[in-house]
């Protein structure tokens, strides 16, 4: 009974190597086609959904930035130097 206890426990266990070996083969070919995905499911965290951003907050993030004419000393003695 021993005997059979033993050979069964040597066949879970090879069972096992093979296992682990196939998930590397897979994860080795999945990090060749796209390496983010690889590292999201090693980091436990599911891939990001993508969303899309609301088009009135983005204009109105934007023109806060980008409206606000900034009025430069155009009379600084450098700027006469790259004129000439």
């Amino acid at each position: 009974m021993e005997e059979l206890k033993q050979r069964l426990q040597v066949k879970a266990l090879k069972l096992k190597r093979y296992e682990q070996r196939i998930q590397q083969y897979r994860i080795n070919r999945m990090h060749q086609q796209d390496q983010k995905r690889v590292y999201q499911k090693m980091s436990g965290k599911p891939g990001a959904e993508k969303v899309i951003p609301d088009a009135e907050k983005s204009v109105r993030f934007w023109s806060g930035i980008w409206d606000n004419g900034i009025h430069h000393n155009s009379k600084a003695e450098w700027l006469d130097d790259v004129r000439k």
